[in-house]
């Protein structure tokens, strides 16, 4: 009889689904270490976007530090992209950054001016979306 019920009970837990995995909890104080983190890249960001901002105005595309401004957003992104916010948009966004620096650089590489400008509008707004959710 004992034999036959752990039989039948592993049975019914074989054909329970699984569940997925849980999204990690975190305490308030990993909470604000997580956000002091996140401040602390972003400061790291605002020299290179500012720098950006004033080339793309001036149409300095093809200057040496539009690549080096690029390539620093996208080191400090890279960090942003590590951290397992409790935020799935937050992740989301952080991702879908790291994929308009990518294509920035790309067009930065190509020499291409126009799609120069598109790809740093389009990381803008990705920029701005995420500010306006986390600010």
């Amino acid at each position: 009889m004992k034999l036959t019920l752990l039989c039948l009970m592993l049975i019914l837990l074989g054909a329970c689904k699984s569940r997925p995995e849980p999204t990690p909890e975190y305490s308030k104080s990993q909470k604000r270490n997580m956000e002091i983190r996140i401040d602390e890249i972003m400061e790291r960001m605002d020299w290179p976007e500012f720098a950006l901002v004033k080339m793309s105005q001036n149409k300095m595309y093809d200057h040496p530090d539009f690549k080096k401004y690029t390539d620093e957003l996208i080191k400090q992104n890279d960090r942003l992209v590590k951290i397992e916010h409790w935020e799935k948009s937050f992740n989301r966004l952080s991702k879908r950054m790291a994929s308009d620096l990518d294509e920035l650089k790309a067009a930065v590489e190509s020499k291409d001016q126009l799609l120069i400008n598109q790809k740093w509008k389009q990381a803008k707004v990705t920029c701005k979306k995420c500010h306006d959710i986390f600010e």
